[in-house]
């Protein structure tokens, strides 16, 4: 869902999103307000003879998502127009830096750059967590600063000029871009025959490209932009070929043949030029190399360690939902511990890992938090009979955001967590109880010996029939007993909230 910036499962939650974040921009915020404002009495279904004695979510989880989606969505609106404006003033300067007139659009280009600045400096940036809707604009923002740089001093521009408020990659995806924009403008004096000035562009692409040839890029937009740099220059190299028979044509056509003296003085300035280097500064380019090796060992330590926690909160999902609880709050207990160590010893010195599998990891640990949670709390809400004590000081059925994934669960991951529980709903709802052998269920029957392709039906169908008065007891009231009901009775509250709300927004 583009709104949410996150796909959203399947499931009645997901639907639910859709429609209430799915329409145009204007009436986002206002449409989702109708549904995350505080739930209303749950209806009585079927096997819930009590009825709910407690909020499915916490309402001031709901109140808070709806609060930070509105936010998200005055920054990102804001943040598009600006980049709409800076990305169209910085195009056209950079078009007429070609011909050399850019006075005629440097009013509107140095507007947008102080508009750009400005923004830039009332929001902090966060390395490597760029606002969307700036990318492309900042990336054309460092390639006509550098373009007019390189122009004015035949240099590269050095990442120091651009200040804290911009990445090293965006400054390396800035001076590969270079790259292609000196290729259009070597086309461009090859037509006047100025050899020196293709001479010149080829030479800073080969040394761009000597420089990134040292990094160890994985596959990102950093990599393909550098993919494109071996056609610029080969490119450039055509043009210098190409040259050097047109150069020779129009000089014996106008004077006849070259002297030998003059011939062997611009064989020397060619090769000087050819051999000329230092464009960029090399220990800068050693830093930049540098600082991107630590940051992709961080990176591969934090995909490491974070598939331990999701499979580890797969597992408490598969244990919660035969009824070992036990099991399921120790391995859940461990990935509270695996994500608060991650965060201190990574993420929080570098928020920008945090995008990919530390979000999948948080997501994944949030959903087995709420469904434990759920099953626990699913029968206090229930009252089935004298023997349930309906557990009064419950707020909610599920946990709030701030209990779950020590602390570090944002909005965006609370509701992704929040689609993908009402998937285990779904899943749990239909077994009744836990599965003979399991925990919290008794053993299953020996095998016969001469049926065994019957054996799935054999294994269920003595536990029906030979279930004592006491076995059946706890299997409708354990932990999953009234699940199925307890999961319609919450879908159907989710419905009917919808249907309330279209026929609101229809009259």
């Amino acid at each position: 869902n583009r709104d949410v910036r996150r796909p959203v499962r399947a499931g009645v939650f997901g639907s639910l999103l859709r429609r209430g974040l799915g329409a145009n921009a204007g009436g986002r915020a206002g449409t989702f307000a109708a549904y995350s404002t505080k739930p209303s009495a749950p209806s009585r279904a079927a096997g819930l003879r009590g009825g709910w004695k407690s909020e499915v979510i916490p309402a001031k989880d709901l109140q808070d998502l709806q609060t930070a989606i509105e936010a998200d969505s005055a920054k990102r609106d804001k943040a598009l127009e600006i980049g709409r404006r800076v990305e169209r003033a910085c195009g056209e300067y950079v078009n007429t830096l070609h011909y050399g007139e850019q006075a005629s659009v440097t009013t509107a280009y140095n507007q947008a750059k102080l508009d750009l600045e400005a923004h830039l400096e009332a929001v902090p940036h966060v390395t490597g967590c760029r606002e969307f809707g700036l990318g492309f604009a900042v990336d054309r923002y460092i390639l006509s600063g550098a373009f007019e740089h390189f122009l004015e001093k035949g240099e590269g521009l050095r990442r120091s000029d651009l200040g804290q408020n911009f990445d090293d990659e965006e400054y390396m995806g800035g001076m590969m871009g270079l790259c292609q924009e000196l290729a259009h403008y070597a086309m461009r004096r090859a037509t006047d025959l100025d050899v020196k000035s293709v001479q010149v562009c080829t030479n800073f692409i080969k040394e761009v490209k000597s420089e990134m040839l040292a990094f160890d890029l994985r596959n990102s937009p950093l990599r393909r932009k550098f993919d494109g740099i071996k056609y610029a220059e080969r490119r450039c190299e055509n043009i210098l070929y190409e040259l050097s028979f047109a150069r020779d044509a129009a000089l014996e056509t106008s004077s006849g043949l070259e002297p030998e003296a003059k011939r062997q003085r611009r064989d020397e300035e060619e090769t000087s030029m050819m051999s000329a280097a230092g464009m960029l500064d090399a220990d800068e380019w050693q830093e930049l190399r540098k600082a991107y090796k630590e940051y992709d060992q961080k990176r591969e330590l934090v995909i490491k360690e974070c598939r331990d926690v999701q499979k580890g909160a797969k597992q408490a999902i598969y244990a919660a939902h035969r009824g070992d609880t036990t099991r399921a709050e120790k391995l859940i207990k461990a990935g509270g511990e695996g994500v608060s160590r991650i965060f201190e010893s990574y993420i929080k010195d570098s928020p920008s890992l945090r995008f990919g599998s530390f979000n999948g990891a948080l997501e994944e640990l949030a959903e087995a938090q709420m469904f434990l949670y759920w099953l626990k709390h699913v029968k206090e809400n229930q009252n089935d009979d004298e023997h349930t004590t309906p557990d009064a000081s419950a707020a909610s059925l599920l946990p709030t955001r701030e209990q779950m994934c020590s602390g570090l669960l944002d909005h965006m991951d609370y509701l992704g967590a929040l689609s993908d529980f009402t998937g285990e709903v779904g899943r749990g709802g239909g077994g009744g109880g836990p599965p003979p052998g399991g925990a919290g269920g008794p053993s299953a029957p020996p095998k016969p010996q001469n049926e065994p392709h019957r054996q799935a039906h054999v294994q269920n169908a003595p536990l029906q029939a030979q279930a004592t008065p006491a076995q059946e007891e706890k299997k409708q009231t354990g932990m999953l007993g009234g699940l199925f009901n307890a999961g319609i009775s919450f879908i159907k509250d989710v419905q009917q909230r919808m249907r309330e709300n279209d026929n609101k927004r229809n009259s």
